[in-house]
């Protein structure tokens, strides 16, 4: 059996929607053949006539019901060769008429199924016809011929129906693929565009992150900068608050302590010939003093700052 798969598209359209035109077609043909049938008695039995639209009908039933579509499609080709061989045994010498009915087979085969399919179906139909026909050689080099020309009527026209059924179905199909192919380029086409649109927009906001990087890099880099000489601001305080506490403690503290001492003395001297000394040493102690200040504010007005060793 030659395996199909249901889901597969033939040219865009589903083979599902190409066998359902397949069978309602051949079931109004066949009605039609059986009707001709009635009244032109062809060669086909009327009995087989009257069950051949059922060949068509069932399946197109089965398929709405669910069953597999590669099942339908092998079961459908295998009942005609099988109507075809049974024809053949009825009556050989209608071979002539049959060969060109069941050459019609691959021709219905190329709506329905992949070409690779389609191919080794058209070889077992070529071996069909070889087969057959060399029987009916052996059987019957030679024989003549009666001809009806309203059977040749009525079978010519249910052989243009078929024909033509099957250049309207692949007519269809290739009607229903410009259009699901012209869909699909305008989706395609939309798709394109925002694509487009969302890589302009990634693009300025990979530009806009870079920037940002690139600011937090600087940031970086400058509040390294900015803290070290924070630091350095930190560790110069340290130093300037160090040399405060000496100059406060020694050398400042030094003459004040001396002026505060003079003046308690002198305080305490009633001795007079002692006050002169007392104020003379208490002037050399606000001397020193403002000495001690004048070069801290030198200090100060020149660096801004005040070093020990400088006093």
């Amino acid at each position: 059996m030659i395996v199909f798969t249901d889901n597969e598209d033939i040219k865009g359209v589903g083979r599902k929607t190409a066998f359902q035109y397949y069978l309602t077609t051949l079931t109004v043909i066949f009605i039609i053949f059986f009707f001709f049938d009635l009244t032109i008695d062809l060669i086909t039995p009327l009995w087989l006539s009257a069950i051949m639209p059922f060949l068509f009908i069932i399946p197109l039933i089965l398929l709405r019901k669910g069953i597999k579509l590669s099942y339908l499609i092998t079961a459908n080709i295998l009942e005609l060769m099988l109507i075809f061989q049974l024809l053949l045994i009825l009556n050989p010498k209608h071979y002539y008429v049959l060969i060109y009915w069941i050459g019609l087979i691959p021709l219905l085969l190329m709506s329905m199924v992949k070409p690779k399919a389609a191919k080794v179906w058209g070889v077992f139909v070529l071996l069909f016809i070889i087969i057959n026909g060399i029987y009916i050689l052996m059987k019957f080099p030679s024989y003549e011929l009666t001809l009806y020309p309203k059977k040749y009527l009525a079978a010519g026209f249910v052989f243009w129906m078929i024909t033509f059924a099957i250049i309207l179905i692949i007519n269809l199909i290739q009607e229903r693929n410009r259009k699901l192919l012209a869909i699909k380029n305008t989706e395609l086409s939309k798709l394109k565009y925002e694509i487009e649109n969302k890589n302009e927009e990634l693009n300025s906001q990979n530009k806009k992150i870079n920037e940002i990087n690139e600011k937090l890099r600087l940031l970086n880099e400058n509040l390294e900068v900015r803290i070290a000489e924070r630091t350095q601001d930190l560790e110069q305080r340290n130093i300037q608050l160090t040399e405060y506490a000496f100059i406060n403690s020694h050398l400042l503290r030094a003459p004040v302590a001396r002026i505060i001492g003079l003046i308690n003395l002198f305080g305490k001297t009633k001795n007079d010939s002692k006050r002169p000394e007392i104020l003379e040493h208490l002037n050399q102690a606000g001397s020193d003093l403002d000495e001690v200040v004048s070069k801290i504010n030198m200090a100060l007005d020149e660096e801004n700052k005040v070093e020990r060793g400088k006093l």
